[in-house]
């Protein structure tokens, strides 16, 4: 087993429960679904007929004629009476031409195929792309609903302080400032809690977009994931493998080998042609001075030599080069392209695990805070201001732990799907990380 799977399955090895298959009903969806997705099949099958219409110059052409003419003539000379004739002329002929040698379209024919597989790369870099979109618009809603959850607990956590204060206040243990306080950040949540409800529209509006449907459920993530380095652990068997899988690379050279077929081509115009033809005539003719019946066979081979074209060809062929030139050009920057790409996702995920793993202290360092805060609140050693602050800290310090996770396995996702190989078995392992929720 790659290496590569093994740090993916590295993240289910907690089983799957309640909410699981969700992400992948939602992917199976989107794969009938996503406007973009149909769009590159359908681009992929117009493609694929460039080598039927390329291989069609190296077969057989047939073709046939047939023609048929009444005439009815006077004809008229000097001293002489007139005379009339009428009749019917009818002609069938029958052509086969094919073709024996012609480099031009044998290049053709492998510029077409290249053609083709870069079709059939760019459907495949499309599904790729829309299995990285679903997880991202699917995480958004969860993310979204995340957030929503952790505002209204925040606004009712404010709102009780809001009460205490006042009830501080009216008994005398407290001053008006405490209440004024309390009042601006319950306020402030409950903006929040609007923004997050907004977003939670948004989010799932994002979703429609790709899927056509809403989600049926809603899942969250597990507690607790695993946050495992990627595998190997080394950035450049990452940068190796996406010179090899990576979908844009795998195009780009898709496109140089086309454009070395189209030198090719343009150079075969210097060269002759040498093709086969076998024809049938078969004429009848009732207004000729002899009526006639008449049948001609025909077979044999034509040789063209061209001798001299203004030039054009060897403009052609100096065009051609120049695109080649341009092609592996553009092939080299995309190669630094997906280098760079594929070490700033590895980063990625060693940062997302790395910052989850702060980010899950900070939840626990916060909320000790917290407690600490009001303990003091009781004791007089600590104001109702300082525990609204460790109050929004904490909840502050919860969603972005929470936005943290879904970051990190995006992360992974991404880095899949540089190095070429995201899939929808990807998208299943991290479907048993969801749960029903709460």
């Amino acid at each position: 087993m790659h290496a590569a799977s093994r740090f993916l399955i590295a993240l289910c090895y907690l089983p799957a429960v309640a909410g699981a298959n969700e992400l992948l009903t939602v992917y199976d969806r989107a794969l009938t679904q996503d406007a973009t997705l149909q769009a590159a099949g359908h681009a992929r099958d117009a493609a694929a007929q460039a080598y039927p219409q390329a291989r069609a110059a190296l077969l057989p052409q047939l073709s046939a004629g047939y023609g048929y003419a009444y005439t009815d003539s006077e004809t008229e000379l000097q001293g002489q009476p007139p005379q009339t004739r009428d009749g019917t002329n009818r002609s069938l002929d029958v052509t086969l031409n094919q073709a024996l040698f012609d480099w031009s379209a044998f290049q053709q024919l492998d510029q077409a195929s290249q053609q083709v597989a870069l079709a059939d790369s760019q459907y495949l870099a499309a599904r790729q792309d829309l299995a990285l979109r679903v997880a991202q618009a699917y995480f958004g809603v969860l993310s979204a609903n995340d957030t929503l959850r952790s505002a209204t607990a925040e606004n009712e956590a404010v709102g009780r302080q809001l009460e205490q204060a006042k009830e501080r206040f009216e008994v005398g243990l407290s001053a008006i400032t405490d209440v004024q306080e309390a009042q601006a950040r319950f306020d402030l949540t409950v903006a929040q809690l609007i923004d997050a409800e907004r977003a939670v529209q948004a989010a799932n509006e994002a979703l429609v977009e790709i899927t056509g449907a809403r989600a049926a459920g809603v899942s969250q993530l597990q507690d607790e994931i695993p946050l495992p380095a990627p595998a190997p652990a080394d950035s450049a068997a990452w940068v190796d493998a996406a010179r090899e899988g990576n979908l844009a690379l795998l195009g780009s050279r898709y496109i140089v080998a086309a454009a070395e077929a189209g030198v090719k081509v343009a150079r075969g115009a210097h060269l002759p042609t040498v093709g086969a033809r076998a024809s049938y005539s078969d004429s009848t003719s009732e207004t000729g001075v002899f009526p006639a019946d008449t049948t001609q066979e025909s077979y044999g081979v034509q040789v063209t030599l061209p001798l001299f074209s203004g030039l054009a060809v060897q403009s052609r062929v100096h065009q051609a080069r120049s695109t080649l030139e341009q092609r592996r050009s553009e092939l080299d920057g995309t190669v630094r392209n997906v280098e760079r790409q594929t070490r700033d996702a590895y980063q990625a995920v060693v940062a997302g695990a790395a910052r989850t793993k702060a980010l899950k202290q900070a939840v626990v360092s916060s909320r000790t805070a917290l407690e600490a805060s009001e303990t003091g609140l009781e004791v007089g050693t600590r104001t109702a201001i300082d525990v609204l602050n460790a109050q929004q800290q904490l909840y502050l310090a919860e969603r972005n732990y929470l936005q943290a996770r879904y970051d990190y396995l995006l992360a992974v996702l991404t880095l899949k799907a540089v190095a070429g190989r995201l899939g929808r078995d990807d998208l299943a392992e991290i479907d048993a990380l969801l749960v029903a929720a709460s």
